[in-house]
């Protein structure tokens, strides 16, 4: 994980969730770690840490610094691909926060708009 990323996207993420609502660097069944993992219920609410065993869906939020990316480009290296597929297939919802996108963000509530946009969209497509 891009820990100067994580650091600006913390802040917000923990405003907009909650500090109890999600995890860092979670290692998946398969070895992949994963920056950020969500989990909602089966009504698409985000469960807190405290009710994780009853899991209906996972978020992976990736943070993708600029390591992730071929040099000079906004296309993800082989192997991050491949993890992306590799999660969607475990049953994770991917939602990529590439830091192309966010370093241009200036305040918190465009960041919080943001990460609201990028985030929200997926939950509610398991609450209808």
């Amino acid at each position: 994980m891009d820990r100067l990323l994580y650091k600006q996207v913390k802040g917000p993420l923990a405003e907009l969730l909650g500090g109890k609502f999600y995890s860092t660097r979670v290692v998946s069944a398969t070895g992949y770690t994963v920056d950020v993992e969500i989990c909602l219920d089966e009504m698409g609410f985000v469960l807190p840490l405290s009710q994780w065993d009853c899991t209906y869906k996972r978020i992976a939020l990736c943070l993708d610094g600029q390591n992730r990316f071929c040099s000079n480009t906004q296309y993800l290296l082989g192997k991050e691909a491949t993890k992306r597929r590799h999660l969607g297939r475990m049953g994770y919802e991917v939602v990529q926060i590439p830091h192309y996108d966010f370093e241009k963000l200036r305040t918190q509530e465009e960041q919080l708009q943001y990460l609201y946009n990028r985030i929200f969209p997926t939950i509610s497509k398991f609450s209808q």
